[in-house]
């Protein structure tokens, strides 16, 4: 019987290298297991990925293996694989402060997608341990996602600090609206006697200010 196919493990929070990929990884590290001299080795892949999610470069950032023709086959294996995930992840995980979204359901600010556009993306991949022949291989991927994706999903995060911002403050006034709904004498005439503070605050989050002209705030006067 001959040796058995090396395994994989890892942690299962994150992206992960696809399994036609890894199974690539585990022939590589099986058809050169036998020149290996040590039991232990680690290797480090940087790898760039297109705004398609395609890898167009992998390059070995560190590696405890000499041995140039492993090296070689993983990174060929790892140049062809797809990582639409990735690119996926970051675009969707800036946060979004919708109307139906309820602040226990918005992404926060320190996602990890969200952290790496902020930090260029770079997406650290779940690692791979590799078992072939007696030597166990840890193989460590960072995902480098095209810059026109990092600067898609950090606009998307920067519009939506600036909607919460105008959403805190809408809301900050229709709290105070609320707490004296009376219009004063000047502004009965072209609005009903108390303020519909709803109606005001919905105006507000459409246009990102305080409409004083129908609900006012305390000491303001028109021009």
């Amino acid at each position: 019987m001959g040796n058995p196919r090396p395994s994989f493990h890892g942690s299962h929070d994150g992206p992960s290298v696809p399994a036609a990929t890894v199974a690539q990884l585990e022939d590589c590290a099986e058809h050169g297991a036998a020149r290996l001299r040590d039991t232990h080795y680690a290797i480090m892949f940087d790898v760039d990925v297109t705004a398609d999610g395609q890898v167009d470069k992998a390059t070995v950032r560190e590696s405890m293996i000499g041995d140039r023709e492993i090296v070689s086959c993983m990174e060929d294996a790892l140049h062809g694989m797809s990582l639409p995930g990735v690119v996926a992840s970051l675009r969707s995980s800036g946060p979004v402060y919708g109307d139906s979204v309820s602040p226990e359901g918005r992404a926060p600010m320190g996602h990890p997608a969200a952290a790496a556009a902020a930090a260029g993306a770079a997406v650290n991949l779940i690692p791979i341990v590799l078992i072939a022949g007696g030597v166990t291989i840890l193989v460590a991927v960072t995902a480098h996602v095209a810059e026109e994706v990092v600067e898609e999903v950090g606009e998307a995060i920067e519009a939506a600090r600036r909607r919460r911002a105008v959403e805190q403050m809408c809301a900050t006034e229709l709290e105070r609206c609320l707490s004296y709904r009376p219009q004063p004498d000047w502004n009965q005439e072209d609005f009903a006697s108390h303020k519909h503070c709803n109606f005001c605050y919905s105006e507000c989050k459409k246009k990102g200010e305080w409409p004083d002209y129908k609900c006012p705030r305390p000491g303001y006067r028109p021009n």
